[in-house]
């Protein structure tokens, strides 16, 4: 029995043995097959791999170096592409059926489209509006190479699936036999059959449910790496492709939400200018129709002013009519610089001075008020390029906006005031402890005509005109405030080089303003002097200036023609001589401008003895170059700026 059993053992043995070797023949013929195939097509997936990271390097290439004309981008740009075209080539040559080939072809043909016109994109001008629809024909020529390369991988899937299929029907043969000749061999089959399904259809369905929840959008996949070498690498670059293409994906979705900021900020902006836009021709039509009225209100109370023996109580009557004149003509001064962009000139200056003159002229009424104004100046100079009156209305208007707050919330209060250097930038500081203002508040404090104070106490206008006077020195202002904690506005400028040291006229005609000069009580007095021998033409469609200017200038003894309507203007030239004209800008018919031509082609000499009288500056500076070297006479004027103007337009060369 024993030796039955150990003739059986041995039998069984070799029978195992022969059988053994026989399958293992069997299997190795198989596996040599099936790993053959698998290889071929392994490298026909990694060089897939390649060719698809080569045309994502190639369009973000292309992306990177559109818009920004840098040489190395371009360069990087270019390798990139003939990495693209070189791996095609490559899978080409190794193309194993014809099958592959033609798909390869295609793919050969999509790359050439595609690249082709994003050569086209890179090598022309590049304007991100006017090449939007290129930029969507670009992107359909890409999705068309991607397709290719989509419909290649799923050819590969089903090479895999067949040489599976083939695999599975030489193992049946295997199993048959196993199953006829004993226990052991089916062991081994089965022992075989699950390290099969272990290191190959497991990872297989892994990678394929992976590869579908991709195309559902899901990049963010997981999965374990199997041992074997194929599928190993196969599934690791699956993996590294997925994380490239979320961070690529993240990237776009950051730059929209970036540019989606900027539009956000932009369309603020663009609102803003909209309104001032709008003020400002509201601000032109109103400023003519004020001045021109204003203009006889106030120089005809300076004519009563001027004459002797006026009854004491009737001249200060008078006055107060001739300074509310005044007052009113800077409130529209004021509202005309809001559609009046660019200061007049801009002079080399110290900032420090501004915040000074501010305190000569605030300090006592603020400490009247119980509002302490405590100055912090830089020790050294902070040079600037601005229009010391200008920024002087800023600080004082920003002082009374402080003053104001403080007022609403407490008997007693303090300003501080620092003036210094930050961030290569000069910085004016204005922080208050008054009321503070809420969050929907200071979001709208620079907008024209929003006040969240009274009818009568504010108009909303005086912030609107600081913000366009720090925006014409190209500044910025901003405002940093909490209600029942204060307020605090700064505003920067940019600092002016040493060279700086000299005017910056903006804009070609002479703008001649009205001086601040402090008005006195007495008469104003006309000039002893006659010249009789002086012929002066006064043209204007209001009576009332017509007759103002007629009666200054006819004080000197000179004669005055006046021209209410400029159609008579060539009749008139003809038959007289003058030696000066005086023309309003804005008339109905023929206006100022054409005055001036008419006596530029017709009598040249006149035209340089030419005064233009305007009531709103914003229609001179629409004619800057045809109004060079024309000096310009705002309207209101008073009679002492009147008579000076016309003197200069007399002494200056014929």
């Amino acid at each position: 029995m024993q030796s039955r059993f150990i003739l059986m053992e041995g039998a069984t043995i070799a029978v195992a043995l022969v059988l053994m070797a026989g399958a293992l023949s069997l299997s190795a013929a198989i596996r040599s097959q099936f790993a053959s195939g698998v290889e071929a097509l392994q490298q026909q997936i990694a060089l897939q791999t390649q060719v698809h990271d080569a045309l994502d390097n190639t369009v973000l290439g292309f992306w990177r170096y559109y818009g920004s004309n840098n040489a190395s981008l371009l360069t990087q740009y270019r390798k990139s592409e003939a990495a693209l075209r070189t791996l095609t080539k490559r899978a080409a040559d190794t193309a194993v059926s014809q099958a592959h080939r033609d798909a390869v072809a295609e793919l050969s043909t999509r790359e050439d489209d595609f690249l082709g016109f994003a050569g086209q994109l890179a090598a022309g001008p590049q304007n991100e509006k006017t090449d939007e629809p290129k930029f969507n024909k670009l992107t359909n020529r890409e999705l068309r190479v991607r397709n290719v390369l989509r419909s290649m991988e799923q050819k590969q899937f089903q090479d895999l699936s067949a040489a599976t299929h083939k695999l599975g029907r030489y193992s049946q043969w295997l199993r048959i036999l196993v199953l006829v000749l004993g226990v052991f061999p089916l062991t081994v089959m089965l022992w075989f059959r699950r390290a099969h399904d272990r290191r190959i259809w497991a990872p297989l369905e892994q990678l394929h449910g992976m590869v579908m929840e991709v195309q559902r959008g899901n990049l963010d996949v997981r999965g374990e790496v199997p041992e074997t070498v194929e599928l190993g690498s196969l599934t690791t670059a699956f993996l590294v492709m997925a994380c490239e293409l979320k961070g690529m994906r993240d990237s776009l979705e950051e730059k929209v939400r970036e540019r989606a900021a900027q539009l956000e900020a932009a369309h603020k902006d663009l609102l803003r200018a909209a309104k001032l836009a709008s003020l400002g021709q509201l601000v032109s039509g109103v400023a003519h129709e004020i001045n021109n009225p204003l203009t006889s209100i106030l120089g005809f109370s300076e004519v009563v002013l001027g004459r002797p023996g006026l009854d004491p109580s009737m001249r200060t009557q008078l006055q107060v009519v001739r300074d509310e004149a005044l007052r009113l003509k800077h409130l529209v001064a004021n509202l005309s610089r809001i559609s009046r962009r660019g200061p007049r000139q801009l002079h080399r200056m110290d900032l420090r001075t501004v915040p000074a003159r501010m305190l000569q002229l605030r300090s006592y009424q603020l400490a009247a008020n119980n509002v302490r104004l405590q100055y912090t100046p830089a020790k050294e100079p902070i040079w600037v390029k601005g229009d010391a009156d200008l920024l002087l209305q800023v600080m004082l208007q920003l002082a009374l906006n402080a003053e104001q707050s403080i007022r609403e919330s407490r008997e007693k209060g303090e300003i501080r005031l620092k003036c210094d250097v930050w961030d290569a930038r000069a910085r004016i500081t204005v922080e208050d402890n008054g009321c503070g203002m809420a969050a929907e508040v200071r979001d709208h404090v620079f907008d024209p005509f929003f006040t969240n104070r009274p009818m009568w106490q504010g108009t909303g206008l005086g912030l609107s005109v600081c913000h366009s006077i720090v925006e014409q020195h190209d500044g910025e202002v901003g405002v940093e405030s909490e209600v029942g904690r204060g307020t605090t506005i700064r505003v920067l400028l940019p600092l002016a080089t040493a060279s700086e040291d000299f005017i910056q006229e903006h804009g070609s005609a002479v703008r001649q303003e009205e001086p601040q000069i402090a008005v006195s009580n007495k008469p104003a007095e006309v000039p002893a002097r006659a010249d009789p021998a002086r012929r002066f033409l006064v043209i204007d469609d209001e009576t009332e200036i017509l007759n103002l200017v007629s009666f200054v200038l006819a004080k000197t003894g000179a004669t005055v023609v006046t021209l209410q309507d400029s159609t008579r203007l060539d009749s008139i030239l003809n038959q007289q001589g003058f030696d000066a004209v005086l023309c309003d800008l804005k008339m109905p018919g023929q206006d100022g401008l054409s005055v001036l031509r008419t006596l530029r082609q017709a009598h040249p000499a006149l035209a340089r003895k030419f005064l233009l009288m305007t009531g709103n500056l914003a229609d001179a500076d629409k004619a800057q170059i045809e109004l060079e070297g024309v000096p310009v006479l705002p309207k209101p004027f008073t009679l002492v700026r009147l008579r000076a103007m016309v003197g200069e337009i007399l002494s200056s060369n014929p």
